[in-house]
């Protein structure tokens, strides 16, 4: 129920609601024998059924099943599921085998990590002199730490005691990456490279390099903090975020999968300079405009290398994407009247998005049929609450642009309606659950569900594919052993 908590508990004033989840179980001994179990992992989302009616819905991909093994070998998958599918946790999976920042930046002759200074701490008293006199960077002013940008210091530390100071006080020596507590609204880490000696509060981490040498290091760091897959990953598998309070533990973001190249080192370096320029420049001006301009290529550029040095294939971009278009924003509940809106094959971005959807069932299936009489083309049956998708094959090659056809007549229309009536079913009360239509025909397969954006990302085009075939090899397994 976590995902959904600030709807159902949204009287509360407390900024982190509290999740709940229901356990059923039975104790069982047999721990290898328990390995074959299935478990059916069900996560609640936010929903137009909940929006209007205040009805619990439990939506197709609401609903996982795996064996228990998962479980227990991979105890992180639980939260993977809240929000994700089993091929985000093989793309974690695959993430996982590489050294974490920890790993990388733990060797004490090369770094030091830790918080800053903390002004009281109890009864406590440390001398503090040795710091008076340098710049302060205060994070409670002024956004003084933006990412790869580090506001000039207009305050100098003039305080003789405080109630915490780090035993290794060479910290507060540059250069050293800046980690702030906090995440921007799209779950990225907010870190800059200071290279300056500075003081800062336990607000902040930082990670020392003790030799200058070791400042490519911070730099790689830096761009995967302010990255797309970094906000995807701590989605999938930070503790709090879609479950209590949107936080990242400073333990959690070390331990994010480390990898570097010299053009990424190369790119964080380009755009620690526009960052400035940006920054500190007015805004409404065309020096400002061309700053970003630059600034938000440059941060495309840090994920499409990102993206090449971690070997991310079309299909896990497809599940990245995901995260961003669809389940940040319901985390963040913004942006649902589109999340939850129509596909109109009026409007071409939306035709588009169907089409790229259907793209993943057409470049699979044309390897297949491409030849010997049998080719591949799909039907896209549309109407205001419910699409369909026939995927057939043909005997000749589709004359159709895309292999598309496009229906939106009375026949569709009627056959769609009757879809509807058998889509949703009520459990209860209070709960019903919204069913996709799937099944076969001699020379065809369709989907039939419900018109809303959500519903057709590329994303869940990879999940159905995924399940067509394990339908039809699992057909084709039972008509062998017959």
């Amino acid at each position: 129920m976590s995902s959904l908590r600030h709807e159902i508990f949204d009287k509360s004033n407390d900024a982190a609601s509290c999740p709940a989840t229901v356990l059923y179980y039975s104790y069982s001994p047999e721990k290898e024998i328990n390995k074959q179990n299935i478990v059916t992992h069900i996560s609640l989302k936010p929903n137009r059924f909940f929006e209007v009616f205040k009805m619990f819905t439990v939506e197709k991909h609401d609903k996982k099943q795996l064996f228990q093994s998962y479980f227990m070998d991979y105890d992180w998958i639980w939260k993977v599921l809240v929000y994700g599918n089993v091929l985000d946790f093989y793309l974690l999976k695959r993430l996982k085998e590489y050294s974490s920042i920890k790993d990388i930046t733990s060797i004490e002759e090369e770094f030091i990590i830790g918080q800053g200074l903390k002004r009281t701490d109890g009864k406590n008293k440390k001398d503090a002199s040795i710091l008076i006199g340098t710049d302060f960077l205060d994070t409670n002013k002024n956004k003084e730490l933006q990412q790869f940008y580090i506001k000039p210091h207009k305050t100098k530390w003039k305080e003789q005691t405080v109630g915490y100071l780090p035993k290794k006080i060479e910290i507060f020596d540059a250069p050293y990456l800046f980690i702030k507590e906090g995440t921007n609204s799209q779950f990225n880490s907010v870190s800059a490279i200071s290279y300056t000696n500075v003081v800062f509060t336990s607000s902040i981490t930082a990670i020392k390099a003790i030799r200058d040498n070791n400042i490519p290091i911070l730099k790689a760091i830096c761009g995967l903090f302010n990255s797309n897959l970094f906000a995807f990953y701590m989605v999938s598998v930070g503790s709090s975020i879609g479950i209590e309070r949107e936080q990242i533990h400073v333990e959690e973001k070390l331990n994010f999968p480390y990898n570097s190249s010299s053009k990424l080192v190369e790119l964080v370096s380009l755009i620690e300079k526009t960052a400035k320029q940006k920054h500190e420049t007015e805004k409404l001006t065309k020096e400002y405009q061309v700053a970003e301009i630059n600034y938000n290529r440059l941060l495309a550029e840090i994920d499409k290398e990102i993206f090449k040095i971690y070997q991310i294939t079309e299909q896990e971009k497809a599940l990245i994407d995901y995260t961003h278009e669809i389940s940040i924003p319901l985390i963040k509940r913004r942006d649902k009247q589109r999340i939850f809106g129509t596909l109109n094959l009026q409007n071409k971005k939306h035709k588009e998005y169907l089409t790229d959807y259907v793209k993943i069932f057409t470049d699979h299936y044309n390897n297949i049929f491409n030849s010997d009489e049998l080719y591949f083309e799909v039907e896209v049956w549309h109407s205001a609450y419910m699409i369909g998708m026939f995927f057939k094959i043909i005997h000749e090659p589709s004359k159709a642009n895309n292999q598309i056809i496009w229906k939106q007549d009375i026949e569709s229309n009627t056959l769609l309606k009757k879809f509807t009536e058998i889509s949703i079913s009520n459990q209860s009360q209070d709960l019903f659950i919204q069913k996709d239509i799937k099944g076969f025909e001699e020379e065809a397969f369709y989907v039939v569900k419900p018109n809303e954006f959500k519903n057709w990302h590329r994303a869940v085009a990879h999940l159905d594919l995924s399940e067509f075939i394990n339908a039809i090899m699992k057909a084709a397994q039972e008509e062998v052993s017959l």
